[in-house]
C-alpha cells in the first residue's frame, strides 16, 4: 500500500468518525465545537446543557455565547469552567 492509499483510507476513516459521531473540539477554556449534536435543551451565559446520541453535555462558565449553530455545528465562546457528561436518565437539574 502506497503513502497516499494510506492517506486516503485515514482520510476516509476520519470523515466516517465525524459523520456518526458526536465531536468536540475545545481549543483553551474559551473556545469549544460541538458537532453532530441533537438539540440544545437549555441555554443562559453560564450554562449551556446540550443533547447527544446516548447522553447530554453540560457546560458551565462565565459569558457563555453561542457565536454560531446549525443542524449540525455549534460554536460556543466565552469563558469555558467545567464540562460534564451525563447519562441518559441522570437529573442535572440541581446543578443549573
Amino acid at each position: 500500500m502506497s503513502v497516499l492509499d494510506k492517506i486516503k483510507d485515514i482520510t476516509d476513516t476520519v470523515e466516517a468518525l465525524t459523520k456518526e459521531n458526536t465531536v468536540v473540539t475545545i481549543t483553551g477554556d474559551v473556545h469549544m465545537i460541538i458537532e453532530n449534536y441533537i438539540s440544545i435543551k437549555l441555554f443562559s451565559e453560564d450554562k449551556l446543557l446540550v443533547e447527544l446520541d446516548g447522553f447530554d453535555l453540560l457546560v458551565s462558565g462565565k459569558g457563555l455565547v453561542i457565536e454560531f449553530f446549525s443542524p449540525s455545528r455549534l460554536v460556543l465562546t466565552g469563558t469555558i469552567k467545567n464540562i460534564s457528561y451525563l447519562s441518559d436518565g441522570s437529573e442535572p437539574w440541581e446543578e443549573l
